[in-house]
């Protein structure tokens, strides 16, 4: 689709201008670099001591065991060591003091060296999921709040990739970079924003496919139309932005289950946090803090692997598979010397490991070709924008602290306290 110019240079979108609505929008704080780790030191001679009880090996393969097992620290981890077998290492006595100080020297050069290699062996061996959304895009990509440089983030998406984001990114500025830049986006609306009818695609009852132009003509607004779609799936009424104008190449029914899939990165956050316990820091120190994330992203990339095969092979969606199971039960398989894939394809459906996903499916009502409205070729598509930096809202007073306002304010005069009971 050709977007008709208007004969006037408009200005572009600065990138000042962007990150400072963003700021304001997304309340991004500042992060603060780590100091830089120092260099290690070259070979010197064997200080006198007592020599290392636990091989390297078994320090990271009993780092991921109690991250599997969802232990709380390396006193546990050092209880794990001292107790069991893990593969081919015998139970070993060591303190959490001197894990402690292992770790610290180890630093992230073991781990990134296992990202590297498990990266190249799943690019081969785990089969992508095929996806048959969006394929005129080159990569669809989930964007989540976060306190990092959104526009440094955005540098590194690829060209013509399709983002899905929710409205801590609903942004004016935002929405023309990504398109400047040939970034497809899906959001949904946020309530209250004036829009004006720029062109109908398709509209009967509720359901709406048009082109509009976000903001008002007098105040803030968006320098390139967009494209809304709106209708009811029988619960509630949804609608949805994007810069994809062409409704034969993005459907109503495609965006409704692509900004579904959305919800992904909100799953990802919740086996990282909740099923691998990263919402618990086992220190405070940044060196072991990195550790810590990497061991558990390392885990739960395994784990996705491994549910991903789970489902090739049982011929079932992914989401059929039960990862919180398969987290829970995973340490026991293997301390049976059980293997996880023949187990849960014998026993998973039985044992509720394979069960029909219960997520969310949204329907969106079907519209033929042939009623679809043609843009009109000489119809403009680009206007001057203006944008307006908000300062932030101060933070509210809680709740319990307006209560007490209303019930003083409420007491009649003369009473600061309730009446005492009366003996009859």
């Amino acid at each position: 689709m050709n977007d008709t110019v208007s004969s006037a240079d408009l200005p572009r979108v600065a990138r000042e201008e962007l990150q400072a609505q963003l700021r304001a929008v997304i309340a991004v704080s500042e992060p603060t670099e780590p100091p830089p780790s120092p260099e290690p030191a070259g070979p010197s001679r064997r200080r006198p001591g007592r020599p290392r009880q636990v091989a390297a090996d078994q320090l990271w393969l009993g780092l991921l065991w109690a991250v599997l097992e969802g232990l709380s620290g390396y006193r546990a981890l050092a209880r794990l060591l001292a107790t069991r077998a893990l593969g081919r290492f015998a139970p070993v006595s060591v303190t959490s003091q001197a894990l402690l100080r292992r770790l610290q020297q180890a630093g992230l050069a073991p781990l990134q060296e296992v990202f590297a290699s498990l990266g190249a062996w799943m690019a081969v061996a785990v089969p992508t999921p095929a996806c048959d959304l969006a394929p005129f895009a080159t990569r669809i990509l989930a964007l989540d709040e976060t306190n990092l440089d959104v526009l440094d983030i955005l540098a590194e998406v690829p060209w013509r990739s399709l983002l899905l984001f929710d409205l801590g990114y609903f942004s004016f500025p935002l929405f023309d970079y990504l398109s400047e830049r040939e970034v497809y986006w899906i959001s949904r609306y946020r309530e209250k924003t004036r829009y004006q009818l720029l062109h109908v695609y398709y509209q009967h009852g509720v359901m709406l496919d048009a082109l509009v132009w976000l903001g008002s003509a007098h105040g803030p607004r968006a320098g390139r139309a967009v494209r809304l779609v709106r209708f009811g799936d029988g619960q509630q009424l949804r609608l949805y932005l994007t810069n994809v104008r062409d409704p034969l190449l993005l459907p109503m029914g495609d965006i409704a289950c692509l900004y579904a899939r959305r919800w992904d990165i909100e799953l990802a956050f919740l086996t990282l946090k909740e099923l691998l316990g990263l919402h618990c820091w086992w220190s405070s120190q940044l060196p072991l803090i990195l550790q810590q994330i990497s061991l558990t992203l390392l885990l739960a990339q395994v784990l996705q692997a491994l549910r991903l095969h789970l489902a090739e092979q049982a011929d079932c969606d992914p989401f059929d598979v039960s990862l919180p199971l398969l987290v829970q039960h995973l340490p026991q398989l293997l301390r049976a010397r059980q293997h996880p894939v023949d187990w849960v394809l014998t026993y998973g459906r039985t044992q509720r490991f394979l069960r029909p996903s219960r997520r969310l499916q949204v329907v969106a009502p079907f519209i033929p070709a042939e009623q679809i409205q043609p843009l009109p070729p000489d119809l403009a598509l680009l206007r001057k924008a203006c944008y307006r930096t908000y300062k932030p809202r101060p933070p509210r007073p809680a709740g319990n602290k307006d209560k007490k306002k209303q019930a003083t304010a409420q007491a009649p005069a003369g009473s600061s306290s309730p009446p005492s009971k009366v003996d009859k």
